[in-house]
């Protein structure tokens, strides 16, 4: 075997030593979560692929917020570590849904909010962290369907998967709407006439009419970050309540998850809250970045409805986020995440596409799994569309209600 080793299965036995010079444990509790804290940013730092949704802060966070206290998930985090210095060279974040009594289904940490799923591979030790990686994930007991979404391409998940000797096919998800271009100029520069000069007025307007821009960054204080997040949250609500937003967006445990979020990314610099202010109405608009060197990602947005009649709200959070990304540095590529929504694909015809890896250990069970996850797929874009009869696009507004 190029990896073999006795797992360590609680968190207070010794991890056994390998024949690679790693060593490896699968973390089960919370506690043991949040004490990779200082040894998960380390390697985070030295860890290029990566996106802000691998961060220690995000991912904590949904634990926490959206997993801890649900009986149906456990915890199964793997980290190698080389034997010699206890170095974390890598991390799978993962957890087992009992989705039925014979369907057990490993996913990645973060299912459901996060737009990227993915490993943390230490900065030159891809290949033995592969090599590894797919020998524990095989021999990790509890699951028999893998089902690992929100893929990019080149994402370190099918370096892994690659060595892996379990059928598997790769679905298709939404793509990424992505601007190359390392500033705003260059980005508005092969939109259309109208596009750019709306955008361009809108910015301009913006600055007459004295709404500055004031950005919660690292170095803000605890209190508020705090503050500008629920502020946010609650301009996100307003912004989207009548143009379809997500029903999660409206949980409690939604603005939990974001507060937290915040709490832990803004300091290490992986967030920025930006807060658009007028005189004494305060903040009246406000978008989430999430941000590495040489990459934002426009996580979400929210503003007055009065805002939104008078600019065009959308360009200049485009604008504004080349504006954050100046302060690292530049940016190589804004990312509008998850969803290929009109608004965004106005901007851009580059479209990265999305991955779903589905791995089982069988040939039938993931050809099953693969068909079913198919027809609902197609099944929900047909209650989506303006095709669906009354009666269903019905049930499916009132179904968003309820949930």
């Amino acid at each position: 075997m190029l990896f073999a080793m006795r797992r360590a299965r609680e968190e207070h036995m010794e991890p056994q030593d390998t024949y690679s010079g790693l060593k490896a444990r699968v973390i089960e509790t919370t506690s043991a979560f949040e004490a990779l804290e200082g040894d998960w940013r380390d390697l985070y730092r030295d860890a290029p692929q990566a996106t802000p949704f691998q961060s220690f802060g995000w991912l904590f966070s949904w634990w926490r917020n959206y997993a801890e206290e649900d009986a149906s998930l456990a915890l199964k985090l793997i980290e190698l570590r080389e034997r010699e210095s206890d170095l974390l060279v890598g991390l799978a974040p993962l957890v087992i849904e009992r989705a039925a009594p014979s369907l057990r289904i490993l996913k990645l940490l973060g299912s459901g909010v996060t737009d990227y799923g993915d490993l943390l591979v230490r900065q030159g030790r891809e290949r033995e962290v592969f090599d590894a990686f797919a020998e524990e994930i095989t021999a990790l007991p509890g699951w028999n369907v893998a089902d690992l979404r929100q893929l990019r391409p080149g994402s370190p998940v099918f370096g892994a998967i690659e060595r892996l000797k379990l059928p598997r096919t790769v679905l298709v998800e939404d793509g990424y709407p992505t601007i190359e271009a390392s500033s705003w100029e260059e980005a508005i520069k092969p939109v259309s006439g109208n596009l750019r000069s709306m955008a361009r007025r809108s910015v301009r307007r913006l600055a007459a009419e004295g709404i500055e821009c004031v950005p919660v960054v690292k170095g803000t204080s605890p209190e508020m970050v705090e503050a500008a997040a629920r502020r946010f949250v609650a301009l996100h609500r307003e912004y989207w309540r009548d143009r379809g937003i997500s029903p999660e967006h409206l949980k409690d445990r939604f603005e939990r998850h974001l507060v937290s979020a915040a709490l832990g990314m803004v300091p290490e610099g992986s967030m920025q809250i930006r807060e658009f202010i007028k005189g004494e109405e305060g903040v009246v608009a406000s978008q989430v970045l999430v941000l590495r060197e040489g990459y934002v990602g426009h996580l979400l947005s929210g503003a007055r409805p009065e805002v939104m009649r008078k600019y065009q709200i959308s360009s200049v959070f485009v604008y504004d986020g080349f504006a954050a990304a100046e302060t690292l540095g530049g940016a190589r590529v804004f990312d509008f995440l998850r969803g290929e929504e009109p608004y965004k694909l106005r901007w851009t015809g580059t479209v990265r596409p999305g991955r779903r890896v589905v791995l089982a250990r069988s040939p039938y069970l993931v050809r099953l799994y693969a068909g079913s996850v198919r027809l609902l797929v197609s099944l929900k874009g047909y209650a989506r569309s303006e095709a669906a009869p009354a009666p269903v696009r019905k049930a499916r507004k009132l179904l968003n209600a309820l949930r």
